[in-house]
């Protein structure tokens, strides 16, 4: 499990400075995020990948080993000594995995019940989301929330429409909760 995380991380971290250098300031958002998930799905399936290596060795001789114990030598019985750090450390991981999988639901439910006690309009191919505070208009999959005063007065610019309008058209809510589920469970990779 240690070298999957290792290879995993370094793959991450080459292919992330690769995005950093030379793609992050391309105006090509399409290529940008499927990129982004590329190198996240290919960094975490490359280490399973095994490639065998076949080394000849010379057949040596077997040592001589002298397994008779002398006879005024008992064998002493030891105490089987249980070492409780894995499973300090598997219980910890549970743990926080555990209160971040519960955020995670949480986060969830807090879109639904803002889906759900609202007031909702129609907006192409999405759903305009009324919320009584004033907020940064976001979307969240089909969903997009606005504030109901900006919405009533026209204070929305209709480049914000095109923009949120577009995160519902390309499943960009998916790419986040993807990513959301991957951060609760490694969440202990740097």
């Amino acid at each position: 499990m240690t070298a999957f995380l290792l290879k995993s991380a370094i793959s991450l971290l080459v292919l992330l400075v690769a995005y950093k250098l030379l793609l992050e300031r391309e105006k090509m958002h399409r290529f940008n995020r499927a990129y982004l998930v590329f190198a996240i799905v290919f960094s975490f399936t490359v280490p399973l990948i095994s490639i065998p290596v076949y080394v000849e060795i010379e057949a040596a001789a077997a040592p001589v080993v002298n397994n008779t114990l002398p006879m005024d030598k008992a064998p002493v019985l030891h105490q089987n000594d249980t070492n409780i750090w894995p499973y300090m450390l598997y219980g910890v991981y549970a743990l926080v995995t555990a209160l971040l999988l519960v955020r995670f639901a949480v986060n969830i439910y807090a879109f639904a019940k803002k889906i759900t006690g609202n007031r909702k309009v129609k907006f192409g191919s999405a759903t305009l989301v009324l919320l009584e505070e004033r907020i940064i208009p976001h979307t969240f999959l089909k969903y997009i929330f606005v504030s109901h005063e900006e919405y009533e007065h026209g204070l929305i610019e209709q480049e914000l429409y095109t923009h949120e309008l577009t995160h519902v058209r390309q499943y960009h809510t998916l790419d986040i909760l993807f990513i959301e589920l991957l951060k609760t469970i490694f969440w202990f990779n740097p």
